[in-house]
């Protein structure tokens, strides 16, 4: 394993987005106050890839107002600020400690643009005590346009000059799948956690698991 390296989404891979998500929607309750019974009746574990979800689960929203709590929360969640809300999956930790310690390469390959959420997100990981420092390697899109499964291709030609890549962990199929195609030898893990709409079906050779550690 000493010198091969490991590929880590971050978003619902490492980090929970829920709790980010969920101050987003319990501050646009206080600048839209109709929501806020229905804000009252979520939590935290409500909370999965659109808030509008959750919302819609409590109220009727019109087509107006759900553009605009939509607008609120985008302009919130992909910035360094609102990033420190994220918290770790349980067990997620000890398992990058652990390939740290082994010596491997830990490459967190991530869809978040590096001019809106490259401070917050190296925060949240020193603020999890997760690793950050030497050892590790955060890639970033260069703009937020860009589509992460394009630059997730492109990136993924660079890591694959660092060393063998060992495995792979994302929460996304056709992310996971891709990771596969590039590397066949390399183990590729997909976590149920959440995903974008319509997802791909995995590659047979991608591993499903639910959970970090034992069940």
């Amino acid at each position: 394993m000493r010198g091969s390296v490991a590929i880590f989404d971050i978003d619902s891979t490492i980090m929970d987005t829920a709790p980010r998500n969920f101050r987003i929607l319990r501050e646009a309750a206080e600048e839209y106050p109709v929501i806020a019974p229905a804000v009252d009746q979520l939590s935290v574990g409500d909370m999965g890839w659109n808030v509008l979800d959750a919302l819609k689960s409590c109220m009727t929203l019109s087509e107006d107002l759900a553009r605009k709590i939509s607008r609120f929360w985008s302009d919130r969640f992909f910035t360094n600020h609102y990033a420190l809300e994220d918290a770790p999956y349980q067990g997620v930790a000890e398992i990058l400690w652990w390939i740290h310690q082994e010596g491997c390469l830990l490459v967190y390959l991530t869809g978040r643009d590096e001019p809106g959420m490259s401070t917050g997100t190296r925060q949240s990981f020193v603020q999890a005590n997760l690793p950050a420092g030497e050892g590790t390697r955060f890639i970033l899109k260069p703009d937020f346009e860009t589509p992460d499964l394009v630059f997730k291709r492109k990136a993924l030609e660079s890591i694959g000059r660092m060393g063998t890549v060992w495995v792979a962990v994302e929460n996304e199929p056709a992310n996971a799948n891709l990771f596969a195609q590039m590397f066949p030898d390399a183990r590729v893990l997909l976590i149920d956690t959440i995903t974008s709409p319509n997802p791909d079906v995995p590659d047979p050779a991608v591993i499903r698991f639910c959970r970090y550690g034992p069940v």
